[in-house]
């Protein structure tokens, strides 16, 4: 049976969908970044500055912006970041904690390899100053600082002040 024989066409415009969050009308706006600004912060960095901008009709205000939490109240319009950048955000603030513990992990572990409190605070002095090379270097080569750039950061430290005691204990055992 043709299909033209059960079915009709009709032109007609569609119903209009109605979103919600947490039983609050909501409009969503999704985008992709590619290019130059690759790395959502960097987007969401030069936006905000153009939202600031905006002042919407019947207010004396611009928008509120949001970037991490909710907005404390559904009177007002409000922009709300979240989606991609909500994880990134989650993502550094997760990997910076995990930075801590592995910093205190180390001096633990080499307090108790040298028996000495003073010990680590030396061998650890450099880590720090990895920044200095890090951040300049991504500027000069126009690379975004990702999670992976970070992650390469925390690694950069273990692995040498895990270098930097077995020189100690080898200089100091010969």
């Amino acid at each position: 049976m043709p299909l033209g024989e059960v079915t009709r066409i009709v032109r007609d415009l569609g119903e209009k969908s109605i979103y919600r969050k947490n039983m609050l009308p909501v409009v969503y706006v999704t985008s992709d970044v590619a290019g130059a600004e690759e790395s959502p912060v960097y987007a969401l960095l030069q936006l905000n500055k153009k939202i600031a901008e905006y002042i919407p009709e019947g207010r004396a205000a611009p928008l509120e912006i949001w970037n991490i939490r909710q907005p404390f109240s559904t009177q007002l319009p409000s922009m709300k970041w979240d989606g991609e950048w909500h994880i990134t955000y989650e993502v550094f603030r997760d990997l910076g904690a995990a930075f801590a513990v592995v910093l205190v992990l180390i001096y633990t572990l080499v307090v108790g390899w040298f028996r000495s409190f003073r010990a680590p605070f030396i061998i650890m002095a450099a880590i720090p100053f990895s920044l200095v090379g890090i951040l300049p270097a991504h500027w000069a080569l126009g690379a975004f600082f990702t999670a992976t750039s970070m992650i390469g950061f925390m690694a950069a430290p273990g692995s040498w002040c895990a270098t930097r005691s077995s020189w100690s204990i080898s200089s100091s055992c010969a």
